[in-house]
């Protein structure tokens, strides 16, 4: 994937007044690979999503932005990270 306008055929998003369902189809996740597009909240947002369904977000430097330990935090909340 090289951009994430291609996640809109992956993940279903329901609004319902302040409640909003999000359904993803974790079989279209087989190791999709993510551009973060420099934006550090795509790099956390999408980190949380693939630590779930696995896959590879490139451009993971822009989390220095706003929160250089994120990585090291959201393994110990348990994810599986590796930089390459």
């Amino acid at each position: 994937m090289s951009s994430l306008k291609e996640l809109n055929v992956l993940i279903r998003v329901d609004l319902n007044k302040d409640i909003i369902t999000i359904k993803g189809q974790k079989q279209y996740f087989n190791n999709v690979t993510i551009s973060s597009n420099n934006d550090h909240r795509i790099v956390m947002a999408m980190s949380v999503i693939l630590s779930a369904v696995g896959g590879e977000i490139e451009g993971i430097e822009a989390v220095k932005k706003s929160y250089p330990g994120f990585f090291e935090d959201i393994i110990k909340l348990g994810a599986e990270v590796k930089i390459k």
